[in-house]
């Protein structure tokens, strides 16, 4: 989405440490390298040297989110309606929620850190590291990562990387996710998937982590189980 005016990215921090971005970071650029619904990123640098990206949610979010779930509500009624299908206030249920953790970066934050000790040794994939001294509920420093979008295929081919090796790489990590630890990045598309010259990748954006019940965790590779293997009766005790 287009990005906010600056001075509204300014209040927001002020408003959130007490102190412009000038006080508080070495350099701060005003210019967004990047703009979503519900926050900006901006690059800069801290007194140390580390280079950081700042995820600043917009101004009035809050506000409009609320506006939305009512506008969703009203849709959902209207549909239930119409078609007489029953248990629709459950999706807007599950919509608010997620939202709700979206808005709240330092569940973002608590994400990131429980994933990385979830791959603690993993040699595959990383995870942004947090200053936590510079986040809050609605403002998220963490390091800079640097690297190519996963479907910039051009630039692959120029890093020298292997795309199939890459995937492979990609699906393990993703299957751990789901089938072993039962808590798993739950946005992954390729903007949030960050490839390095040595093929290992970044995976960034935690606003949306899904986490599975213990039944269900072990139901879904039975369910998989039992469809590859052609077995009702496994397919259907993964319930």
């Amino acid at each position: 989405v287009p990005p906010r005016p600056v001075d509204e990215v300014i209040a927001r921090i002020r408003k959130e440490f007490g102190k412009s971005p000038d006080e508080l970071f070495a350099e701060f650029d005003p210019v967004p390298i990047a703009s979503a619904s519900l926050a900006q990123v901006h690059e800069a640098r801290l007194r140390d040297g580390r280079r950081v990206a700042v995820k600043v949610q917009h101004a009035d979010i809050e506000w409009i989110s609320q506006l939305d779930l009512e506008s969703i509500r009203r849709i959902l009624d209207l549909i239930q309606w119409v078609v007489r299908l029953r248990g629709m206030e459950s999706y807007h249920r599950d919509i608010a929620e997620l939202i709700r953790q979206e808005l709240d970066f330092s569940q973002e934050a608590r994400n990131i850190a429980v994933l990385a000790g979830n791959f603690a040794g993993h040699s595959d994939v990383h995870f942004p590291v947090v200053v936590e001294e510079l986040s809050t509920a609605r403002v998220l420093t963490t390091e800079f990562v640097e690297g190519a979008k996963v479907t910039d295929f051009a630039r692959l081919q120029a890093m020298g990387i292997d795309r199939r090796a890459l995937a492979q790489r990609i699906l393990r990590v993703m299957c751990q996710m789901v089938f072993v630890d039962g808590v798993y990045h739950a946005d992954p598309h390729p903007g949030n998937i960050i490839v390095h010259d040595d093929g290992t990748f970044t995976l960034v954006d935690f606003g949306a982590v899904g986490r599975l019940a213990p039944s269900m965790k072990g139901g879904v590779p039975m369910f998989w189980d039992g469809v590859m293997k052609r077995d009702p009766t496994r397919i259907t005790a993964a319930d």
